[in-house]
């Protein structure tokens, strides 16, 4: 009995933290480029995409319009921190997320995805006067790691020159 209560506590509590999306973007869709998602949501509401990372991306992401969004941020349905504003923040409104970026005056922050990671925020807190939260996510390309294929090539030619280094014939020096 006590089993399936502590079974139906967790169900219920993974209810209340699990993203709820209506669509997923694939992260490598956004290199170079903003998607920025615009809700009228109250607090504790998901933004309205999940964004699917294909292969490994870091993720640049940026509060806009006004200072005090407060946004909690998962990886894979876990929690993995919180995006506050920053202390002294004195900021306005900003529609450009490089500069809100650059600012340090609105959440923001980089986040390490690798493949397969679904990145997922929601909303915590919301200024009053305001309805809603806005953020835009941008997925910087990731720096390329060699296969394991290139590292064997590239070992196999230091091996290859090296050979031929070791067995060059030695000419005969003569002396007259």
């Amino acid at each position: 009995m006590k089993n399936f209560a502590l079974a139906a506590a967790l169900l219920a509590t993974s209810a209340f933290v699990t993203p709820v999306s209506a669509a997923s973007i694939d992260l490598a869709t956004l290199v170079g480029s903003y998607d920025i998602q615009d809700d009228f949501n109250p607090v504790g509401s998901f933004f309205d995409n999940d964004y699917f990372a294909s292969s490994a991306f870091t993720v640049k992401f940026t509060d806009l319009y006004v200072v005090g969004d407060e946004y909690n941020i998962y990886v894979n349905g876990v929690w993995v921190g919180f995006a506050g504003v920053p202390s002294g923040s004195t900021g306005t409104y900003n529609s450009d997320p490089d500069s809100a970026y650059a600012s340090g005056d609105f959440a923001h922050g980089l986040i390490s995805l690798s493949a397969g990671d679904t990145l997922s925020f929601q909303i915590a807190a919301i200024p009053s006067g305001y309805s809603d939260g806005t953020i835009a996510v941008t997925a910087l390309a990731a720096s390329p790691t060699p296969e394991p294929a290139t590292w064997a090539l590239m070992l196999g030619g230091f091996g290859a020159i090296g050979g031929a280094m070791r067995s060059r014939r030695k000419t005969a020096v003569t002396f007259a």
